[in-house]
């Protein structure tokens, strides 16, 4: 079996390359690096969901995303939303301001809605928050929540509260403390929208401009939540992989990337003779069994590598191989300046960097695609001491401003 695997990977990098040389990976998306950008997602969204919008399908698509996100318009409840030509679909909707400086509230409320679908005349809405890789704000459905009880009325009776994640998960207390989790309606790009996507793919007359766009958005929700077999399905179908399964082919790729992260804690080891280096999940949690949280098909999500209680290495969510500092207290700090100065940015929660690990086309991927499988095969000791001499950089680096 475990030949059967190589040679499987060995051919998926073949016929990836194939295609490749072909254009069939082209996405705009990819291109414009929008494909994880929550205000970009949610005006996509938005210019589709809007039966006024430039698609040219009417309501088509509206009515396609209601009825994805298990919402029954034949309901009396619901019979606002076919009155088409009331309908307003807004992006970002504003809902207030806050002091920056104090915290406190210049309005009732502050923050911004991601999607907003509200009846212009009767005082009905659907209130979505998108969350792609961001992190939920303090209090931010509870401050939906408000803002909508006072303008609409009652929660699940004039206005509906969505949270829309990539795996559908729920939100974070600290987000909706104060609204009953059971009114809050969770859903997903892996299952509601990519439905949504693919079911209006089947729509007759779909102009040619619309058709290619969904077809390549289709594509970017399959990456954004590691669904992205593609090559993969095709290969399995083969006579000689008949007796391959996905649970073995996302073995062998588990497995190479525990030997990669075997091999990376090795390098820093060996580089690094006086530090304090651990293996780590979320951060803060030691891993003691690297067996058990390296096991085939159930890594550990967000797992990494600590080095000295500063420096930390993180996969997150499965797809950005990152390092940097996590939480930094004071961006003024000479250790913060000197890493801005190195190419280090702020992200929700870091100063980091993003190491891109790349295919045989020099294209990166997420460092859980299986369009890595043969490269980490080939090549996972190479990338290992590659990303370590980075990461032994920042380390003296700290270690040079801690004596100044």
């Amino acid at each position: 079996m475990e030949n059967l695997v190589i040679s499987f990977i060995k051919e998926s990098e073949d016929k990836y390359n194939e295609e490749f040389t072909k254009g069939n990976y082209y996405n705009i998306f990819n291109e414009l690096s929008i494909y994880a950008d929550e205000v970009k997602h949610s005006s996509y969204l938005k210019s589709f969901i809007d039966p006024n919008g430039f698609h040219g399908c009417g309501h088509h698509f509206f009515d396609s995303f209601i009825k994805n996100i298990e919402i029954d318009s034949n309901d009396d409840e619901f019979s606002w939303l076919k009155d088409y030509e009331d309908i307003n679909v807004y992006v970002e909707y504003f809902i207030g301001n806050r002091d920056h400086q104090t915290g406190n509230y210049i309005e009732d409320f502050y923050g911004r809605i991601d999607l907003l679908i509200e009846h212009s005349k009767k005082n009905k809405a659907i209130v979505i928050e998108n969350k792609i890789y961001a992190k939920d704000q303090p209090q931010q459905l509870k401050r939906y929540y408000d803002f909508s009880t006072k303008k609409y009325g009652e929660i699940n009776k004039d206005f509906w509260l969505y949270y829309l994640t990539l795996d559908n998960k729920e939100p974070s207390v600290q987000s909706y403390e104060g609204v009953r989790l059971e009114d809050i309606h969770c859903i997903s790009y892996q299952n509601h929208i990519l439905k949504w996507i693919e079911s209006s793919l089947t729509h007759f007359g779909l102009n040619k401009n619309v058709f290619s766009s969904l077809t390549q958005y289709a594509q970017i929700i399959h990456q954004i939540t590691n669904q992205s077999l593609d090559i993969n399905d095709t290969l399995l179908k083969q006579e000689k992989y008949s007796s391959l399964t996905t649970t073995a082919i996302i073995g062998k790729r588990d497995d190479l990337r525990k030997e990669f992260f075997i091999e990376l804690f090795n390098c820093l080891k060996q580089q690094l003779p006086n530090s304090q280096i651990s293996f780590v999940a979320k951060i803060h949690e030691p891993i003691n069994d690297i067996n058990s949280s390296f096991a085939p098909n159930n890594h550990i999500k967000n797992i990494g590598i600590c080095i000295d209680n500063t420096i930390n290495i993180e996969v997150q969510d499965w797809t950005r191989l990152i390092y940097g500092v996590f939480d930094p207290i004071n961006k003024n700090a000479e250790l913060c300046k000197k890493m801005e100065a190195l190419g280090f940015i702020y992200k929700p929660w870091w100063l980091l960097k993003e190491y891109q690990i790349k295919n045989s086309k020099n294209i990166p991927f997420g460092f859980y695609d299986d369009k890595l499988n043969f490269t980490f095969l080939t090549k996972s000791k190479s990338i290992a001491e590659d990303f370590s001499k980075e990461v032994v950089q920042l380390v003296n680096e700290v270690r040079e401003t801690a004596r100044l």
